[in-house]
């Protein structure tokens, strides 16, 4: 059975959240969304945003690699984007 990219990339997440040591609470609070988005998320229910995503990935410390496939998993950003936006974070900022 396949697993769907919400799922992919939710159980990542919940894998470097725990490696990190934190709780849902803690990443929830960083990221300022609610314990429960964050917990359907890594359940594979809910579909993040790519400014979600990038902040998440960003506070986990998440390889840039590792990151950018999760971006493509998610089938948000073209890779070159992806690529783009990891090598200049500060251009999130004109997203929103």
């Amino acid at each position: 059975m396949d697993v769907r990219p919400e799922q992919y990339v939710g159980e990542q997440l919940r894998n470097y959240r725990t490696r990190a040591g934190y709780t849902l609470e803690d990443l929830a609070r960083r990221c300022e969304v609610t314990v429960g988005y964050l917990s359907r998320v890594e359940n594979g229910h809910t579909r993040l945003s790519a400014e979600q995503l990038e902040r998440i990935c960003r506070y986990l410390e998440v390889p840039a690699p590792t990151t950018q496939k999760l971006f493509q998993a998610l089938r948000q950003l073209p890779p070159s984007v992806v690529e783009h936006f990891l090598k200049n974070p500060q251009t999130w900022a004109h997203l929103s």
